[in-house]
């Protein structure tokens, strides 16, 4: 390995570590703010969107048209 390959995987290295640590913290405060819950919001609510991905081309047509409202003509 070369020494800028090396500097490149000790900085993904410690992004990594970094993004573990913070997951960690999240979990953490999560599982105390739900422990002190006196009811649990839904679970769409804690996770954001749950829908499936759109199978087809023209599925995805329409969810993007439905998304951002169809698309706009130049005339």
């Amino acid at each position: 390995m070369t020494p800028w390959q090396s500097l490149i995987a000790s900085k993904a290295m410690g992004k990594r570590i970094g993004d573990e640590a913070r997951l960690g913290m999240a979990n953490a405060w999560h599982t105390a703010a739900f422990t002190r819950a006196k009811r649990l919001p839904p679970f769409s609510r804690v996770v954001g969107d749950t829908e499936r991905a759109p199978k087809s081309a023209d599925d995805i047509v329409k969810a993007l048209q439905m998304k951002f409202g169809g698309v706009k003509s130049d005339g």
